[in-house]
């Protein structure tokens, strides 16, 4: 994750911004083992990977940032809504 981040930044200087480089370094302080900025701009999310008590840690960084736990699954793609 942090190979791929440090290339995404290199694309564009709009990749990122003094507010995102923070809140990555800060993520990475607490222990994190990497991290990396997806989704569209404005909107996009940091997914992040570590040992499961960075959770706990990752939880001071929640105000105008949200905590969104992710599992794993085995299954792959699966429809989980028909309309």
């Amino acid at each position: 994750l942090g190979d791929a981040w440090k290339e995404k930044r290199g694309i564009s200087a709009a990749v990122s911004g003094s507010e995102i480089d923070s809140l990555h370094d800060e993520i990475m302080s607490l222990g994190a083992s990497g991290a990396k900025l997806l989704g569209a701009g404005g909107g996009g999310f940091f997914l992040v990977h570590g040992e499961s008590s960075l959770r706990k840690r990752l939880e001071k960084l929640e105000g105008k940032n949200r905590l969104i736990p992710l599992g794993m699954d085995h299954k792959g793609s699966t429809i989980i809504f028909e309309g």
